[in-house]
């Protein structure tokens, strides 16, 4: 085989095996970018659909990840969502949106506030501060006459405020579909189709229909996650308490067996046990509260042992940060260190990386640990 038959075949294989190299994920290469961009602004948000809200003073724009600026700066933007941009061109307006090439696609110029689309709608308040939803026309789709912005539920389902007072729980077309007036909050649990209502007289369990299941033991509780609540009561002699309650209604974590209960993320949530106090080294007069802390999962079942110091964290991208000794450090699901305490500060990883502190110098670690940025 001659010389020149070699090299073409060299050639066309590394061609060939570079055309198959893996690519970096987008949402890993778009936080590389943001890190990258922190150095020019004085803030700069996660990525969403291709561009980073950056803040400079007390303006800010839109930049692409090669740090492009969308559009100039201005008094206030918005996280892009389903394709548009909101925009306050000053501190009382007007607002608009914009598409991902800049260009003003809907003028709210009637309006004296204004939120991100989410599901295809967006709440805005007119010039008498009463509240709507609008879809991406514009069109008003629940009017503004209500005190406060329609609050999602689940699906087309909201909760309104009218201006003649009470609540109402309606869908776009305004027809009320949960049965129920008066009523201080209430919480879907999308998990077993049933809601949580307060009222005057305490806290309820209702189905789908709006009908009674049971009252709650409870004189708080928190918005459902993974279709379980945390829960709290005032006890004589012991005050404010906490449980963990399943979806039927059922305490299946006792009042006071946990000082201090987290919300549930990834299927755990954060629980500890105080074990004495201590004074603030940089506040006078404040004091540090200590506890013991380790993990629950949604039956309440205590999956990782009451082995961590003080800091309550949640899971995030499969881990956790957990405190020994003073210093933080990184946990995986089965409450192994992946990443040993050393720093003196650390936040959740994101995107695969992990912004921690040492002394005075603050750096980003990936999952293994590596510094990398």
């Amino acid at each position: 085989m001659s010389k020149l038959v070699i090299a073409v075949l060299v050639i066309a294989g590394f061609i060939a095996c570079k055309g198959t190299q893996p690519t970096e994920p987008a949402d890993i290469a778009f936080e590389k970018a943001r890190i990258n961009l922190e150095a020019m602004y004085n803030n700069v948000d996660s990525f969403s659909e291709g561009f980073a809200r950056a803040s400079l003073g007390d303006s800010s724009t839109y930049v692409d990840s090669n740090g492009k600026e969308l559009i100039p700066y201005q008094y206030n933007v918005q996280t892009f969502r389903e394709g548009l941009g909101l925009v306050q061109a000053g501190e009382k307006g007007p607002f608009y949106y914009i598409d991902k090439t800049g260009k003003k696609v809907l003028d709210l110029s009637g309006y004296t506030n204004a939120f991100s689309f989410f599901g295809g709608y967006a709440t805005v308040a007119n010039k008498d501060g009463d509240y709507g939803l609008i879809d991406k026309t514009g069109k008003e789709v629940i009017p503004c006459v209500n005190e406060e912005g329609p609050q999602n539920i689940t699906g087309d389902i909201y909760i309104v405020h009218p201006k003649d007072g009470g609540k109402k729980v309606v869908n776009l077309k305004g027809d009320v579909v949960l049965p129920v007036k008066e009523f201080k909050e209430l919480y879907y649990d999308d998990v077993n189709k049933r809601y949580a209502l307060s009222n005057d007289s305490g806290w309820y369990l209702l189905d789908d229909k709006g009908a009674v299941i049971k009252k709650l033991d409870a004189d708080g509780v928190f918005y459902p996650h993974d279709g379980a609540y945390v829960v709290n009561k005032t006890v004589a002699g012991k005050g404010t308490q906490n449980a963990i309650m399943d979806g039927n209604g059922d305490i299946i974590v006792p009042y006071g067996k946990y000082d201090n209960i987290e919300q549930w993320y990834e299927g755990f949530a954060c629980v500890g046990v105080e074990t004495g106090t201590s004074p603030n080294k940089e506040i006078a007069g404040a004091t540090d509260v200590h506890q013991k802390v380790g993990y629950v999962d949604k039956t309440g079942k205590e999956v990782i042992a009451l082995q961590f110091e003080d800091m309550m964290q949640s899971f995030n991208e499969g881990y956790a940060i957990a405190m020994q000794k003073g210093k933080v450090g990184f946990i995986d699901k089965t409450g192994k260190w992946v990443i040993l305490p050393q720093f003196d500060k650390a936040r959740q990883f994101s995107h695969g990386f992990a912004k921690v502190t040492v002394g005075s110098n603050s750096f980003y670690i990936d999952t293994k640990g590596n510094k990398v940025l």
